[in-house]
């Protein structure tokens, strides 16, 4: 029920979807797996996914399992974050609100998640294999639930602090699920000299910016320019054509749209503050400062004047 960048769920057209296993309403879903050249205690194995598939995990337990984790018990009738289903319904809905990056995520967890299940299942099979007791062997899934319960919960806060107000705030690589950065460092200047990139503002689709009449709004805060570079930030260069701040216009003379040329302007100005490992008081996340160079009737317009200053 979703793709990629649209979760078909949020439409709200004439007609009708088929019915799907990944429909929000989904209590459970679940796959039996039956291998019948090993032990009935391990050999059936079912592999139960509360939720919506789209967000949860197909989880494994054996039938040969004494009991089933608390995690397993969760209803959508009262609100429980012990449980399974209220994490992947938890993380289901938060991902409404940026899906077209949260959704990466959550298959990237999945994918791990399964990897590792497999491996588990492997592992258990060949405990029994060798004489393990199959009671105490099983027990290895129900620690696997739990694991996987607050793993979930911690994909959710990671999610929360790297997309909160709509920013993306960037996470080491090395923590998958990661909430923190680390701090900027600035020049004596003010200027970002290291990791410009810990905060990106993408914002909303210039094509949905021009449609609700963003380009008429008030003007954005003054840059470096419009303070007489009062900031200390000292001039080094001028161009006859570009945006606020200190990265010029797109010069690939490919003919481009009103929106087109707004958003390659403003991922040439991030890419510029990447590179260079510096960002200006307007150079980086700045989605106004892009938009606005467009005007109502399509054309394009320097807000700043004839000429804009690059800083260093």
């Amino acid at each position: 029920n979703s793709t990629p960048f649209v979760n078909l769920d949020e439409q709200d057209n004439a007609g009708n979807w088929e019915r799907t296993i990944g429909l929000y309403r989904t209590s459970d879903s679940y796959i039996t797996q039956s291998r019948r050249w090993l032990p009935d205690a391990n050999g059936a194995v079912l592999w139960y996914a509360p939720y919506a598939a789209p967000y949860s995990i197909f989880t494994p337990f054996a039938a040969g399992m004494i009991s089933l984790p608390y995690a397993t018990l969760g209803t959508h009738m009262r609100l429980d974050k012990k449980t399974l289903f209220w994490a992947f319904r938890y993380l289901g809905n938060y991902c409404q609100l940026k899906y077209e990056e949260m959704i990466r995520e959550v298959v990237a967890f999945q994918e791990r998640t399964m990897e590792a299940n497999l491996e588990l299942q492997a592992y258990i099979d060949g405990l029994i294999d060798e004489g393990e007791s199959a009671e105490k062997a099983l027990e290895l899934y129900s620690t696997n639930a739990n694991n996987i319960l607050s793993e979930t919960w911690d994909l959710s806060d990671h999610l929360m602090f790297e997309f909160a107000d709509g920013q993306v705030h960037s996470t080491p690589t090395n923590r998958p699920h990661g909430t923190s950065t680390p701090p900027r460092q600035f020049s004596e200047k003010g200027v970002t000299s290291k990791d410009a990139k810990i905060v990106d503002q993408p914002g909303y689709r210039s094509e949905w910016l021009e449609a609700v009449g963003f380009l008429d709004g008030p003007p954005p805060p003054p840059d470096c320019s419009d303070l007489e570079w009062k900031c200390g930030h000292k001039p080094k260069s001028t161009s006859a054509h570009g945006l606020r701040g200190d990265v010029e216009g797109d010069s690939t003379g490919v003919d481009l749209s009103v929106s087109e040329q707004a958003l390659a302007d403003y991922q040439q100005k991030k890419q510029r503050a990447s590179e260079t490992n510096t960002a200006t008081c307007g150079a980086v996340g700045d989605v106004a400062a892009a938009v606005n160079r467009c005007s109502k009737a399509g054309t394009t317009k320097d807000r700043t004047g004839d000429s804009i200053m690059q800083v260093e």
